[in-house]
Parts: structure tokens; C-alpha cells; sequence
């Protein structure tokens, strides 16, 4: 019950959840800020095309973990040569854009999120229009949960919800969890109930046994 009412008041604290990091990743990106190198994951430059419907929107962000792309980080080509001259930055994702023009991109259903301002906004344009619709492209998805990173190629479970692209993906993730977790205090507390009623009850049933016990004759008298 403790353990649990700890973890709603982590969530409690948290006003913008971030996936699960390693320990690796979370010292190679306190590395890179040390170092000055501007970075920032892909899912919080990012948001979905108004009215894209939510089937779709789990879709592309169920492919676009699947692909490892969901927390990989952007870092401005002016920084790039810089990245690559660092030793010690492993245990993390980078993307590297490529962008491509006249064809079809995953900028039909993510656009640059307009909040964003960690990095020029071109950046993250690039990125997008690097991800192509043509399955015939090296890195490719569509929003039916088909994708393709290099050789490898994919398809999305189903089932997912969104979490982490989008502001108000995010906002509502948090708020899910704690009613999630909230619903799960009440019921550990009232099976606590129960099992502090059973224990109560047996323990009235033993004073009454004693009380019982102590009233019978000892038979010193016949």
C-alpha cells in the first residue's frame, strides 16, 4: 500500500512523462549537455495533423517505437561533426536526417511541434521528410503500421495507445496512470480491510473462547 502510494506521488511529480531510459542514455545525454551539444528526442519535436483519427495516431506512434526512432535524439547538423568526435557516447540513438523531396513522407500525419524551440525547426522538418511513405525507401512507414528500417522490416502489433507524441498524448498518458493507480491503491486497501475485518473477527471469536474456557468447572468440586 506504501509502495504504490509512493509510485502515484512519482507520477504525482512527473508534468511531462519521458519513456524508459537506461542508465546508459540518461549519463551519455547529461555527457552531451555538459558538452554543449543541443539534443532533443524525436517524439518531443513532433505532433500529430489535426483531426488524424486516434486508430491511425496508434499506428504510426506503435511503428515508430517498434523502429527505435521514438526517443532517438535530433541533434542540428552544425553539431553533428562535433557528436561524432565524441568517445564516450554510447548506449544512446541518433537520427541523422536525410530528407527527400517530390514524394510522399510522414509529414502527411506528424508535423513540427509548434511549442518546440530546442532546436530550429528546420531540423526536425528534415527528419520527417526523411521517413518516407514508399516501402521501397530504406526507411519507411505508413499508417497502417508497416515499416522498414535498412534491412529490416516490420509491422505494428495493435493494441497500442499513444503516450509520448504529442502534448496532449502525454497529458492524458499521465492522467490515465494515476486514475490507473489510483484505482489500484483503493482495491489493495480494501482488501487490506478485509484481511484487517478477518483478523479482528478471530481475534473476537478467541476472547469469547477464553471467556468460555474460563467459566467451565475444574471438577474440584464433585
Amino acid at each position: 500500500c506504501t509502495e504504490k502510494q509512493e509510485e502515484i506521488n512519482q507520477w504525482k511529480n512527473i508534468k511531462d512523462p519521458e519513456p524508459a531510459r537506461a542508465e546508459k542514455v540518461l549519463k551519455n545525454r547529461e555527457n552531451l549537455t555538459a558538452l554543449g551539444i543541443p539534443h532533443i528526442p524525436l517524439y518531443k519535436t513532433v505532433d500529430y495533423v489535426e483531426d488524424l483519427d486516434i486508430e491511425t495516431r496508434a499506428c504510426i506512434e506503435e511503428a515508430i517505437v517498434d523502429m527505435g526512432l521514438l526517443d532517438a535524439l535530433i541533434v542540428p547538423k552544425a553539431f553533428q561533426e562535433k557528436l561524432k568526435t565524441v568517445t564516450d557516447r554510447g548506449g544512446d540513438k541518433y537520427i541523422f536526417a536525410s530528407p527527400q523531396f517530390m514524394v510522399h513522407t510522414i509529414n502527411q500525419y506528424l508535423r513540427v511541434d509548434p511549442s518546440m524551440a530546442d532546436i530550429p525547426k528546420e531540423e526536425v522538418e528534415n527528419v520527417l521528410t526523411s521517413i518516407l511513405m514508399d516501402e521501397n525507401h530504406h526507411t519507411y512507414m505508413d499508417e497502417r503500421g508497416n515499416f522498414r528500417l535498412g534491412i529490416l522490416r516490420g509491422k505494428t502489433g495493435g493494441g497500442y495507445t499513444p503516450k509520448f507524441i504529442g502534448s496532449t498524448a502525454r497529458k492524458k498518458y499521465r492522467e490515465d496512470r494515476l486514475k490507473c493507480l489510483g484505482q489500484e491503491l483503493e482495491e489493495i486497501q480494501s482488501r487490506l480491510n478485509q484481511k484487517n475485518l478477518a483478523v479482528q473477527l478471530l481475534e473476537d471469536e478467541q476472547k469469547v473462547l477464553k471467556v468460555e474456557y474460563a467459566s467451565v468447572p475444574d471438577g474440584t468440586d464433585l
